[in-house]
């Protein structure tokens, strides 16, 4: 992945590692720093908070809610007696611990052990042995806990339907799964999907980015909008001209993490294409259904995406979904397997073109599964939940025959 696009701005010059350093952490962490030294604790903080998923506090203030989510970080300076105390206080909140210092006594060394510290780093030159701690702990704790997959319906150029499909997706999936679904509004300039399933709305992304240190779990919850069966995380149109990007780009995917955590799964609505607004979201995305038509032009605008995703994010064929957007198989110009074998990818469906029912859904804000004539393009959809690896349905009690089973419960149109 292209580090560029995720630089923090460079600390203090007093930090000495000048390497650069991937700073992207999988998981939201909260981050307990105790020192005594005032002009080291700043340091320490300034540095921390380069991480974009870690929070950093100076008092034990760390929830208890989800004890395993975090770490404290305990400097020695000196007092051997302080820090003795405060790893036997802090022990009981059952944090991974570091302690950070240099020429440590052996009796607090062998309290450490005895305290099963995770790791112990010098505080000479600490910033790449602390980072790599760190990293290590999240990856460890990501594997402990639940985290909502995010898919992301990412137009290949305008118009290729991704508003539509992020809804239908969702519907699908929402009306018959358990599945805890939230859909994320990527379009900044014209909010489509808000005003279509939340024109109530009081509360928007940029509010919950500006107060994203308040927001606890239910509070993440209470900010969506509700329709039916999925929740929504709407915007406000042209919203993201007022956004300070660097900060935005931290917060989002803070609160991406937030919500990760209480739902089963985001589906992120990426109509305008990739910007700069909806990075962390490309970043995050363990699915990203690639929305061509099937025409020409539009298969070789997906190239370009498809060269950025893979040589500028990381993402591999396993990452990526090819859907091929109102598809009429007896008058398209060009095949499904002509356009697999132009962009190289191995998971490639369609979907039928019926532009009435598309109207209808985008128009009135209508649910898929409720319009006349939708059949076929829920069968279509149906069949693309059933290839997606990151909809854990057989975790949900399911095995993958329930699709085909539950089609004609599902459809009504």
């Amino acid at each position: 992945m292209n580090k560029n696009l995720f630089r923090v701005p460079m600390m203090q010059e007093s930090l000495e590692s000048k390497a650069e350093v991937s700073m992207n952490l999988s998981i939201l962490l909260e981050c307990l720093l105790v020192c005594q030294d005032e002009g080291l604790r700043a340091e320490i903080s300034a540095f921390l908070g380069g991480f974009n998923n870690l929070e950093v506090a100076s008092s034990v203030d760390i929830s208890k809610n989800e004890p395993q989510l975090g770490l404290i970080i305990i400097t020695y300076s000196g007092n051997i007696d302080f820090v003795t105390e405060q790893m036997d206080k802090l022990s009981s909140l059952d944090k991974a611990m570091i302690l950070l210092g240099d020429d440590l006594p052996p009796e607090l060394l062998r309290h450490a052990v005895q305290l099963q510290i995770k790791d112990l780093v010098p505080i000479s030159g600490y910033q790449h042995e602390l980072t790599q701690t760190i990293k290590n702990i999240s990856t460890q704790l990501e594997s402990q806990v639940k985290l909502a997959p995010i898919v992301s319906i990412l137009n290949a150029k305008g118009g290729s339907g991704a508003t539509f499909i992020s809804h239908g997706l969702s519907d699908v999936l929402g009306q018959q799964s358990p599945m805890d679904i939230v859909l994320f509004d990527g379009d900044f300039q014209h909010a489509t999907l808000s005003k279509m399933l939340a024109p109530d709305a009081t509360y928007f992304l940029n509010d919950a980015i500006n107060e994203l240190d308040h927001l606890d779990a239910l509070a993440v919850r209470n900010m969506m909008s509700k329709n039916e069966t999925l929740r929504i995380m709407p915007v406000q149109p042209f919203s993201h001209l007022n956004l300070n990007q660097h900060d935005y780009i931290q917060n989002l995917t803070r609160l991406l993490a937030k919500v990760q955590m209480g739902y089963d799964l985001i589906v992120a609505d990426l109509s305008r294409g990739i910007e700069s607004v909806n990075l962390p979201i490309l970043e995050a995305s363990q699915e990203i259904l690639l929305l061509v038509q099937p025409d020409i032009v539009s298969v070789r605008e997906a190239q370009a995406v498809l060269k950025f995703l893979m040589s500028q994010l990381g993402k591999g064929k396993q990452n990526i979904v090819l859907l091929v957007n109102r598809y009429d198989e007896k008058n398209s110009p060009i095949s499904l397997k002509e356009i697999q074998q132009t962009l190289g990818l191995d998971r490639v469906y369609a979907v039928r073109n019926n532009f009435s029912v598309a109207s209808e859904c985008n128009d009135l804000g209508r649910n898929i599964v409720n319009v006349d004539g939708s059949r076929r393009i829920v069968e279509d959809l149906i069949q693309l939940v059933n290839q997606l690896s990151s909809v854990e349905l057989t975790e949900q009690g399911h095995d993958r025959g329930f699709w085909s089973k539950m089609f004609n419960k599902v459809y009504k149109g």
